[in-house]
């Protein structure tokens, strides 16, 4: 399984290599990006992306965890229609294969 880390880490990785740089002028000409590119990560805490999250080693993803919600009928349906379609196509449901990115070539 991939280790995955949240935004603040991130961004602490991008504070460590802008620190081994010198400054971000020059962390940003060592990637080719402005410095306003790297400025505005930091400043406005938005996502890490591109050049920076190539150099460190990061891949911007989003998940959302199903979680039951007591008497929800369109979930269950959702739950129920979503297993037996991985059944029909030889896809065991509780198995890593049925979620998109896992068991793919696209993984890394």
């Amino acid at each position: 399984m991939k280790e995955l880390i949240n935004h603040a880490d991130g961004m602490t990785l991008l504070v460590q290599a802008i620190q081994r740089a010198g400054s971000a002028a020059e962390y940003a000409r060592k990637l080719g990006v402005s410095r306003s590119f790297i400025s505005q990560m930091i400043a406005t805490n938005r996502n890490i992306t591109g050049k920076v999250a190539a150099d460190l080693g990061l891949k911007l993803v989003y998940a959302y965890e199903l979680t039951r919600v007591k008497d929800s009928p369109k979930q269950e349906q959702y739950v129920k229609s979503r297993e037996e379609w991985l059944k029909q196509n030889g896809i065991d449901p509780h198995s890593r294969e049925g979620i998109r990115g896992y068991g793919t070539k696209e993984e890394d």
